[in-house]
C-alpha cells in the first residue's frame, strides 16, 4: 500500500505546475522576431530590443570607379586573376616567335621565364600608366583650348609639333572662337601686286588689290625670308579677277596670309609652299585652280606647320597639266589646323589618309564631287578629321577619263593678258 503522505505531495505539485501553466497560456503573447515589436505590447512592458540592419561594405575606389566606367565590368576579375594561364600561353608563345626571328636555336626555359616576368609586369602596371599619360594629354588640350585667345595660334601649333597633344578638333570645331584668331590686327596701306613686287621697305602690313581681269605675277616680291607680317590680298570677285602666280613661298614666319573674292592659278605648282615657318592663312570666296602639276607634291597646300580657315572657296582639278594628279595638301607635320566652311572640292583627291595623326581637318557643310580617291575619304576613321554634313560623290569611270577643263571658258584670253 503506498504512503498516504507521498499522494498528497504529489497532487499539491501537479496543482500548483497546472496553475503556472494556465497563467502562462493567459498571458499577452510578444513577437519574438528579432528587429520587430509587438503592437499588443502594453506600455508598462519592457522594451525589446530592435536590432539594426547590417549595413553592406563600403565600396572601395577601384570598385567605383570600374562601375562608373563600366557597370558590366563590375564582376571582373581581381588583381591575383589579370594574369592568367591564357596570358601565359599567349605571351611563351610570342617570346619564343620573338627569339626564334633573332636566333636559330630555341629559346631557353629560363629565358621564357624571365619573359614571362617582364611581360606580367606590363600587363599590371601598362594600364595605370597609359591611363596617366591620357590624362596628362588631356590636361595639355584643355589648356591649348582655354589659353588659345592668349596664347595665340602660334603657340598651339609649336605645341603640336611637338608631338603628342593633338590632334584639336575640340580648338578647330568652335567656329566662332577658331575664326577670332585670323584677323588682321593692322591692315596697312593699300596698293596693287605690282607695286608690291617692286617696294623694298617692307611695312608690316599691306593690302595688295586685285582688278577685275588678269593680273600676271611671275615672281613674289621681296625677300621671302622678310615678308610683312599681315598680307591681304582681295580681287573684285572668284568671276572677275583672276590672278596667275608662282607658289607663295616663304621661308619667315607669316602672322596672317589672307586671300578674298578671287580665282589663282598656280604656275604649275602648289598654292602655297611654307614649310620653313609657321603660318595662319585666311581664304574667302577664292577659286584655286592649276595645282594638278604631276609633280612633286601636286597639291593646293604644302606646309610644315599652319592653321588655316576656308570660306565659300573652290578646289577644282582639270586646270594643270596633268589632271589626274592633282591632292589637297602636302602635310608632313603633326603642327596643322584646317577648317573648310562651305567648300568644294572638284576633280581631285582628297588624300586623307596622308595626315599625320596629330593633325586636325574639320569639314563643315562641304562638298566633294568627282573625286578621284579609291574610297569614301569619310571611311578613314582619323581622329583629327570630322565631317559636319556636307556630301561626297566619287568620280565615274566616265569622267575619269576627260578631266582636263579649258581656263578660256572662264577668263577668255588670260593666256594673252599682260
Amino acid at each position: 500500500m503506498r504512503n498516504p503522505s507521498v499522494l498528497v505531495l504529489a497532487l499539491l505539485a501537479g496543482a500548483a505546475g497546472g496553475f503556472l501553466l494556465a497563467q502562462i497560456l493567459r498571458a499577452p503573447r510578444h513577437d519574438m522576431t528579432p528587429g520587430i515589436a509587438n503592437d499588443s505590447r502594453s506600455a508598462a512592458a519592457p522594451a525589446t530590443h530592435i536590432q539594426e540592419p547590417i549595413a553592406p561594405p563600403a565600396q572601395t575606389a577601384k570598385e567605383q570607379v570600374t562601375r562608373e566606367i563600366d557597370p558590366g565590368l563590375s564582376g571582373a576579375p581581381d588583381e591575383g586573376e589579370v594574369f592568367g594561364p591564357v596570358q601565359r600561353g599567349y605571351g611563351a608563345k610570342e617570346i619564343a616567335l620573338g627569339w626564334l626571328a633573332v636566333r636559330r636555336d630555341q629559346i631557353p626555359p629560363g629565358e621564357v621565364q624571365e619573359g614571362l616576368q617582364r611581360y606580367e609586369i606590363m600587363v599590371r602596371s601598362g594600364p595605370r600608366q597609359i591611363g596617366r599619360d591620357l590624362a596628362n594629354r588631356q590636361t595639355e588640350r584643355d589648356v591649348a583650348t582655354n589659353e588659345l585667345d592668349r596664347a595665340g595660334l602660334f603657340a598651339v601649333l609649336a605645341a603640336l609639333d611637338a608631338g603628342g597633344l593633338g590632334p584639336l578638333p575640340e580648338v578647330v570645331s568652335d567656329a566662332h572662337k577658331y575664326a577670332a584668331q585670323f584677323t588682321c590686327q593692322s591692315l596697312g596701306p593699300s596698293m596693287s601686286v605690282k607695286v608690291f613686287a617692286e617696294i623694298r621697305d617692307v611695312p608690316g602690313a599691306v593690302q595688295i588689290v586685285l582688278p577685275p581681269g588678269v593680273t600676271k605675277l611671275s615672281e613674289w616680291p621681296g625677300d621671302p625670308r622678310n615678308w610683312p607680317a599681315c598680307v591681304t590680298i582681295t580681287g573684285s570677285g572668284m568671276q572677275a579677277s583672276l590672278l596667275v602666280a608662282d607658289e607663295i613661298h616663304i621661308r619667315g614666319p607669316v602672322d596672317r596670309l589672307t586671300i578674298r573674292d578671287c580665282t589663282i592659278k598656280t604656275n604649275d605648282d602648289c598654292l602655297t609652299d611654307l614649310r620653313h615657318k609657321y603660318a595662319t592663312i585666311l581664304m574667302e570666296r577664292v577659286r584655286v585652280i592649276g595645282f594638278d602639276t604631276g609633280s612633286g607634291a601636286s597639291c593646293a597646300f604644302s606646309t610644315a606647320g599652319s592653321a588655316m580657315l576656308l570660306r565659300d572657296c573652290r578646289f577644282e582639278g582639270g586646270y594643270g597639266r596633268s589632271p589626274e594628279t592633282g591632292s589637297l595638301m602636302d602635310i608632313r607635320t603633326q603642327a596643322n589646323l584646317m577648317r573648310f566652311e562651305r567648300c568644294v572640292f572638284e576633280r581631285m583627291s582628297m588624300d586623307l589618309e596622308r595626315l599625320p595623326p596629330g593633325a586636325t581637318i574639320v569639314f563643315d557643310t562641304c562638298r566633294m564631287i568627282d573625286l578621284l580617291d579609291e574610297e569614301d575619304p569619310r571611311a578613314l576613321g582619323h581622329k583629327g578629321i570630322q565631317f559636319l554634313g556636307g556630301e561626297v560623290y566619287l568620280a565615274s569611270e566616265a569622267t575619269k577619263q576627260a578631266l582636263a577643263r579649258d581656263l578660256d571658258l572662264l577668263f577668255p584670253g588670260w593666256k594673252q593678258a599682260q
